[in-house]
């Protein structure tokens, strides 16, 4: 929000400047720069920088047509050097460039939009699940749990834990298999509790192995010890994850309606 806030100070100061400018009389062309500096501030807000990247691109892409069209203006109203063909056929040119130009931003801004409903539709999969996941681990009292179970490992050393049904997380494993789609603080979160879903996944594996019933019951007792411990940490954990995949993929505030 502090970034967005100083995109908002930006904004005003370049209006502010570009009236300024007029009222004493300032160059056109500078008060005309200052007002699309605060258009640009306003689109970043509202769209995001993934968009306003394609119009850096495109305006890159525009330098040569201008300084072409500007050689035109300036050859038409200063001198005679072209026929009124030639300087049709420049005209012309500048028209096929511009539409090329134009043909790339369009091409790119379908492109990053399909991209983003892509995104937006896998983190809300991703929401829908982890919210699942912490609604059914939070009713339970792990340490009340853990108690039980302590008491029937006294009461039966050959006692066995039987997990009728792990997490189902399906979506968040493919969400990590694209990480690089995440912002830099949404990465860790996300990967911490799919880290800590695995190891849960992992441990139910192998409880479920002969090999481990073979175990003595203290070391049976100090594994599901350990597993109720990480059972614990689901809600937080999963909350955590859910809170920094809310806000707007890109920044923008116009995302933050979808």
């Amino acid at each position: 929000m502090t970034f967005q806030f100083g995109v908002i100070a930006a904004a005003i100061v370049a209006v502010l400047a570009g009236l300024t400018g007029l009222d004493l009389g300032g160059p056109y062309w500078l008060v005309v720069a200052f007002w699309l500096l605060s258009l640009g501030c306003v689109y970043y807000l509202l769209a995001g920088m993934s968009l306003v990247t394609i119009f850096l691109r495109a305006l890159l892409a525009l330098l040569p047509v201008a300084a072409l069209a500007a050689l035109i203006v300036a050859q038409i109203t200063e001198s005679t050097l072209f026929d009124d063909g030639e300087t049709r056929a420049l005209i012309a040119a500048v028209a096929v460039a511009a539409g090329w130009v134009v043909t790339f931003v369009t091409a790119e801004m379908r492109q990053t939009n399909q991209e983003q409903e892509r995104r937006r539709d896998m983190i809300r999969a991703v929401l829908a699940e982890i919210d699942l996941i912490v609604d059914w681990s939070r009713p339970i009292n792990w340490d009340e749990a853990e108690q039980d179970m302590r008491q029937n490992f006294h009461n039966d050393p050959r006692y066995s834990v039987f997990v009728a049904y792990g997490h189902q997380f399906g979506a968040l494993k493919r969400l990590t298999g694209q990480i690089e789609i995440l912002r830099d603080d949404q990465i860790m979160p996300v990967t911490d509790f799919f880290q800590l879903l695995d190891r849960l996944e992992t441990m139910e594996t192998r409880m479920s192995e002969e090999r481990f019933s073979a175990l003595n019951w203290e070391r049976r007792q100090a594994t599901i010890i350990r597993y109720l411990k990480l059972q614990e940490k689901v809600a937080p954990t999963g909350k955590k994850a859910a809170d920094v995949l809310r806000k707007a993929p890109f920044r923008g505030w116009i995302r933050r309606l979808g």
